[in-house]
């Protein structure tokens, strides 16, 4: 696998980890799927979803907690048992993972995926490198309070200043909502909630997920936070739902060393 056109490493977060995100390109998936799909829930061929799998495993050379996401506010502590229980290489139906939609770990021996396609892929690590976080942030988990309950999560085992990344998600100009979005954020983030939304002449508003999640990271006090700045919609070289109902998944992965 070409790493330039399949995986992205994130080489300014924290020396020695080990933290990156996938394009569509030099995988095995076909149609609108193609090529490089690692969603085995959107009706790909499960041969070429664990095949992009396999590809994603070998280069990181760690087996991959994966979850079955629901847009829920769910967050569990996950180790190499779940990995082993999750494996996709072991079934005929592979399984699709934790039912989580957050998964934190301080297990060195295993790396952990968030799977998205516009949603905002949002990783947390710990500044001595003991712990580590991959979330899935839609407006749903967003709103639900899912970066706390992984925060809550992380500080039942480590107090360590924490660094956050953002992945490659849909961006403002991209996000067309309703009114009654912004009055939900209002409503769990205060006033600042306004700063994440531009009200547009049809009395719709553009929502910036990314300054969402920088509210929200910024009360519970996270020390650093990066952002990739690719907007998934409109860079076909990644997954994008509301681009395209129809079509896979990205990853974006965690590993302690």
């Amino acid at each position: 696998m070409e790493k330039s056109s399949s995986i992205k490493e994130v080489d300014y977060l924290l020396d020695n980890i080990t933290c990156c995100y996938t394009t569509v390109n030099g995988g095995h998936s076909k149609g609108n799927f193609a090529s490089f799909n690692l969603g085995l829930h959107v009706n790909d061929s499960a041969i070429d979803v664990i095949n992009n799998r396999k590809e994603l495993t070998s280069y990181l050379n760690k087996k991959i907690v994966w979850m079955n996401q629901t847009h829920s506010n769910t967050v569990l502590y996950v180790n190499s048992s779940d990995a082993k229980a999750n494996d996709v290489f072991s079934d005929t139906v592979p399984p699709l993972g934790v039912q989580a939609d957050g998964i934190v770990t301080d297990d060195k021996n295993i790396a952990l995926a968030v799977l998205t396609a516009d949603c905002l892929p949002l990783i947390l690590v710990s500044e001595d490198k003991k712990i580590c976080a991959a979330i899935h942030c839609g407006w749903r988990g967003i709103y639900s309070g899912i970066i706390d309950n992984a925060v809550k999560i992380i500080r039942e085992k480590n107090t360590s200043k924490l660094y956050a990344f953002i992945g490659p998600h849909i961006s403002q100009n991209s996000y067309e909502v309703g009114e009654e979005l912004l009055s939900k954020f209002v409503s769990v983030l205060g006033e600042e909630a306004n700063k994440a939304f531009i009200k547009k002449e049809d009395s719709k508003y553009l929502c910036s997920l990314e300054k969402l999640v920088r509210l929200n990271l910024k009360k519970l006090s996270v020390f650093k936070i990066e952002c990739c700045q690719i907007d998934t919609f409109t860079d076909k070289s990644y997954y994008s739902y509301r681009r395209n109902p129809i079509t896979g998944r990205l990853a974006t992965v965690i590993s302690l060393s």
